[in-house]
Formats: structure tokens, C-alpha cells, sequence
């Protein structure tokens, strides 16, 4: 009996040192597919400038690792701003405009590496946004 225990913590013993020899840490932690290679350039299609915003439809590249398109852009009030749509969709919507005005957008695709593409710029014109045209109808009363 006392040999069978001597054995079991031998046995446990060196399956935890086993067990320790054999854990390496990973080097290195990056996303499945990861490559320096930028994806291709996304090409416009069409603008369509809507009350306090627009809509921009576009091409996608057609890079097997493609995420996601990007536009970045700096609203009226010197924002930076940012909107990401994935890689199947044809349009994104800019918004949040309070004045009329020409702005610039670039757009780009991001891989599953986080490459970026090259830019492409836009040019939007939002139309009046609504709060500017309701505003002067409101009428206000005491209750």
C-alpha cells in the first residue's frame, strides 16, 4: 500500500512537471490571416447629398481578406468623425451636419490585418438639415 501511494505521487509528480516543460507561450497574438499587403482601392460610385448629410455608394476591392470600408472625415465643427461599414454593403451614410457646405471624405478599406488602402476623396454638399428648417415654423405657448 505504501508503495501504490509513493508511486501515485511519482506519477504526479512528473506529469506536472511534464506538463509545465510543455506550456510554451506564444510569441505572438495576431489575427487569423494577417499580411502587409494593402488592400485595393475603393471606388465611388455615386453621391447623393441628403438634409445634414449624404449618402456615398462605392465598389468595394475584392481582396479575400477585405473587413471593412472606412470614411473619415471632420464635421462643421472641426470633429474628427469616422464611420465603418462592412465590406458587403454598397453605401454609408454621413451625417450630423449643421450647415450647408462642401466637405471632404476619404474613404478606405481595411484587411483583416488592419492594412488600409490607399484614400479616395470625396467631395459632399449636405443640404439644409431639418432642426434649420422646422425651426423658423415653431411656435412656442404657455402652457
Amino acid at each position: 500500500m505504501k508503495d501504490m501511494k509513493k508511486n501515485i505521487g511519482l506519477l504526479t509528480f512528473l506529469l506536472g512537471f511534464a506538463l509545465f516543460l510543455g506550456c510554451e507561450e506564444e510569441s505572438s497574438n495576431q489575427p487569423y490571416g494577417v499580411d502587409d499587403t494593402m488592400p485595393g482601392k475603393v471606388l465611388l460610385n455615386e453621391v447623393i447629398n441628403k438634409p445634414g448629410g449624404a449618402v456615398i455608394y462605392f465598389n468595394s476591392p475584392t481582396d479575400v481578406d477585405l473587413l471593412y470600408i472606412k470614411a473619415t472625415f471632420t464635421d462643421d465643427k472641426n470633429r474628427e468623425r469616422e464611420v465603418k461599414v462592412s465590406y458587403v454593403l454598397d453605401s454609408l451614410v454621413i451625417q450630423g451636419y449643421g450647415t450647408v457646405g462642401e466637405y471632404n471624405v476619404a474613404l478606405s478599406a481595411v484587411d483583416r490585418g488592419e492594412n488600409e488602402s490607399e484614400k479616395t476623396n470625396v467631395t459632399i454638399s449636405p443640404l439644409e438639415p431639418p432642426v434649420k428648417t422646422i425651426f423658423p415654423t415653431l411656435v412656442g405657448e404657455v402652457d
